[in-house]
């Protein structure tokens, strides 16, 4: 007697749940997109969204999988799937195309999704974000940002913040500064973790024209700055020689109630040095 259908799936299911540890094999295995793609929406149905995501972490590797767009689209239309399923297909096979360094094909499914009207997750999208950086693709990364925002997408700080610190990594700190300035226009903040992206690198590079800017800003739109934000600026004074900028930070910190901790005393101690004042230096050090 055949084996009924809904059984023949329960049986598929307990199989993959049952193999979390070498669920890895199956890119040995011959297994066509379809098969994935079925297997996965069963798994999302019955919670199993971690399974789901292994099974397609290996589609973009199958052979016969080179148009993800047109195949994807082609099952979940045959196949009627109900938004709230697709949407979680979508958002875990974006993800496994970013983990598989597939950006283009990402994006093809990133835009499928915005033009079906298929709602796309915003952590998957910072996932994506945080891969192409990692792959030095500053300029898919503006791109696809930029995408996320025409898309309606609510762009968490976090995502600016990711893009920001690519940007500083190259060096280009107005062009960031000008992102959080864009970005503000759109009603997304910048917290101290985004500015003290900002603040690093310009003392990092001397850019004092840019920190005073970012400064600036966070006075404006009331970020106050924490003690990771006085390290960036002392540790930027001492190593271009503004010793008095450094002194006037180290007293506003006590003003304030922080806490100088041993880092930046050894900061102090090291720029005095560094000038050749060592009756500064032995001073600071009793």
């Amino acid at each position: 007697m055949p084996i009924p259908e809904w059984k023949c799936e329960r049986i598929a299911i307990d199989f993959v749940v049952g193999l979390p540890k070498t669920l890895g094999k199956f890119d040995s295995i011959k297994i066509g997109v379809e098969t994935h793609l079925t297997l996965a929406c069963r798994l999302v149905k019955e919670g199993y969204f971690e399974y789901a995501e292994t099974l397609l972490f290996l589609v973009p590797n199958i052979e016969t999988f080179r148009c993800p767009f047109a195949v994807v689209a082609s099952f979940f239309e045959k196949h009627n799937v109900q938004s709230k399923f697709a949407s979680k297909i979508f958002n875990l096979l974006l993800k496994a195309l970013s983990d598989n360094a597939k950006f283009n094909q990402a994006l093809e499914i990133f835009m499928y999704m915005k033009l079906n009207a298929i709602e796309i997750n915003e952590r998957t999208c910072t996932v994506h974000l945080i891969n192409l950086l990692k792959c030095d693709q500053i300029a898919l990364a503006l791109v696809f940002f930029y995408q996320m925002v025409e898309s309606g997408i609510q762009v968490s700080v976090f995502s600016l913040t990711v893009v920001v610190d690519g940007l500083c990594r190259r060096g280009e700190i107005k062009k960031a500064g000008e992102l959080v300035e864009e970005m503000l226009s759109k009603g997304v903040k910048p917290n101290i973790m985004t500015c003290n992206t900002l603040v690093d690198a310009c003392a990092r590079r001397w850019n004092f024209e840019e920190m005073n800017y970012t400064l600036a800003l966070m006075k404006r739109e009331r970020v106050d700055l924490n003690v990771e934000t006085y390290k960036f600026l002392v540790d930027g004074f001492l190593s271009s020689g503004k010793i008095d900028d450094a002194e006037r930070l180290i007293l506003e910190m006590y003003v304030k109630g922080f806490k100088v901790d041993i880092h930046l005393y050894n900061l102090m101690i090291k720029g005095y040095c560094r000038l050749g004042n060592m009756e500064r230096a032995l001073s600071l050090f009793r």
